[in-house]
């Protein structure tokens, strides 16, 4: 059988092509009718024709190639995707050759920007990506820039082959804050290359001032009588571009907060032989027992922070539908601007068109199972006026941090903080061996640990150190089969749970 080119001639076709020594190790990757071959020590890739071996591109200059996990195309055969193992993402356009759009996947999140740093992003994959401003020493998130840099569609436009979008017409520098600790108050000093709009002061993410603000400098001391008690105090400036300043963040003292802890934790595990969608819904086996772990523990532990708490555990194999918003409604409409409510859920999960649901029993035998639509809860929520922290341990829960009702909740000035048990295609795990679901046991786990951490000197834990333990946890527990997922409202400070 003829070669059209013969093995030997395709060998030194790709040994010509990336500058190879006998040393050098090779990648390769077939993908559709083409076959990729990368040098990580030549930083190259060589596109070839399959069965030909003809040489359709060598794209050289590859970014830090020596962290490359993987080289592949789209689906159009136009670009080349490079893929390290430190979630940097690169965009090669094979036409032109050129590196034509940036990214980074980290921590399921996801950011892709081209070289003027037009950006688009899942909820929080900007708060991953760094970038300097010349002459200033701290790191800014791409966040912080999002009024003007934030388009969506421009990787679409970018993959495309449309051209670049324009740079903003003027220097992107944020404003720069300064605060200091003083005795009993705080020296406040900002300057803007444009106009100051608004110096932001709040209290465990709770805003607590908006001061107005005009000209390009501010100084002036806040007297630490003026802010109220937590555990957080934290300080950013904005300008007229809508640009934010890094935030600076103060520890305020470990006395309890002035506000009260309401909680509502509800499982549902038995599910009278209940249908959805056509298939039977099997019944768990921890959930109803998580719910009064959690509501237990959480009084153990997070309650003393707080001057006084109310904990209402539902048993969802009895609520309806319509109880059960009443509840979450009653609860939020109690939650004033200096309380907390935390609410808990275990259940299984559903996500269809519409959204994300719970599920609740059947009230009849082999009936259809109740949704509970993420949708009406965050209605019900809509009554609070305090923080408002979400810890949901079903199947496919992070399909309600992505559900349309969570990011109209999320988007509001409400201070909204949810940890969900798993990614929107995985199931939520429980096993005897652990006490109940894995979610609950790793929530409970962390809130114990950051309860020792009270009173011994250290700083409380930030809820985004504590979903980091959860995450962690849970997925070494399950060996990666499950990953809880994070989503918040806009970051507007330190915040701590206890």
């Amino acid at each position: 059988m003829s070669n059209p080119r013969g093995i030997d001639e395709a060998r030194s076709s790709v040994g010509a092509s990336l500058k190879l020594t006998e040393t050098t190790l090779l990648s390769l990757q077939l993908v559709g009718r083409f076959l990729i071959v990368v040098s990580k020590d030549s930083g190259s890739a060589a596109v070839f024709e399959i069965p030909t071996m003809k040489l359709i591109r060598l794209i050289e200059g590859m970014e830090n190639p020596l962290d490359i996990a993987v080289v592949t195309m789209t689906t159009d055969y136009r670009t080349l995707v490079q893929i390290n193992g430190s979630g940097a993402l690169a965009f090669f356009s094979l036409s032109s050759k050129r590196l034509i759009l940036r990214g980074r996947y980290l921590d399921d999140e996801l950011a892709l920007f081209d070289d003027a740093l037009n950006y688009e992003s899942t909820p929080e994959g900007a708060a991953y990506v760094y970038v300097r401003v010349p002459g200033r020493p701290e790191l800014y998130s791409l966040d912080q820039f999002s009024s003007k840099l934030n388009f969506p569609g421009v990787s679409q436009r970018r993959l495309a082959g449309e051209p670049p979008l324009p740079r903003p017409p003027q220097e992107i520098t944020p404003p720069s804050l300064n605060v200091e600790k003083q005795g009993s108050s705080y020296a406040v000093n900002a300057r803007s290359d444009d106009e100051l709009l608004t110096l932001r002061v709040t209290v465990d993410g709770q805003v607590i001032d908006d001061v107005s603000l005009s000209g390009s400098t501010f100084s002036q001391e806040i007297s630490e009588d003026n802010i109220p008690k937590g555990r957080w105090v934290s300080f950013v400036a904005e300008d007229r571009l809508k640009l934010r300043s890094v935030v600076r963040a103060f520890i305020l003292d470990r006395k309890p907060y002035p506000g009260k802890l309401n909680i509502l934790a509800f499982g549902a595990d038995k599910f009278n032989g209940a249908y959805y969608s056509g298939v039977r819904v099997p019944d768990l086996s921890f959930a109803t027992v998580d719910a009064s772990r959690f509501t237990e523990e959480v009084i153990r532990f997070i309650s003393p922070s707080y001057s006084s708490y109310v904990a209402k555990p539902i048993d969802g194999n009895k609520a309806t539908r319509e109880s059960l918003l009443g509840e979450i409604e009653g609860i939020a409409g109690e939650t004033k601007k200096s309380d907390t409510l935390i609410l808990f859920f275990a259940s299984h999960g559903a996500s269809n068109p519409n959204g994300f649901s719970l599920l609740l029993p059947s009230p009849t035998r082999d009936g259809d199972a109740i949704e509970l639509p993420f949708s009406s809860i965050s209605v019900a929520l809509k009554a609070s006026q305090g923080r408002i922290f979400i810890f949901l341990d079903a199947c496919h829960s992070a399909s309600a941090t992505q559900d349309a009702a969570a990011e109209q909740l999320a988007s509001t000035d409400q201070n909204v903080t949810i940890i969900t048990a798993s990614k929107g295609t995985q199931s939520s795990l429980e096993n005897a061996a652990w006490g109940g679901g894995a979610f609950t046991t790793a929530v409970l786990g962390t809130l114990k640990d950051a309860y020792a951490t009270l009173g011994k000197g250290t700083q409380p834990p930030s809820i985004e150190s504590m979903y980091a333990s959860i995450r962690k946890a849970v997925v070494a527990r399950t060996h990666g089969r499950q990953t809880p997922w994070f989503r918040r409202s806009r970051w507007l400070g330190e915040q701590s749970i206890n």
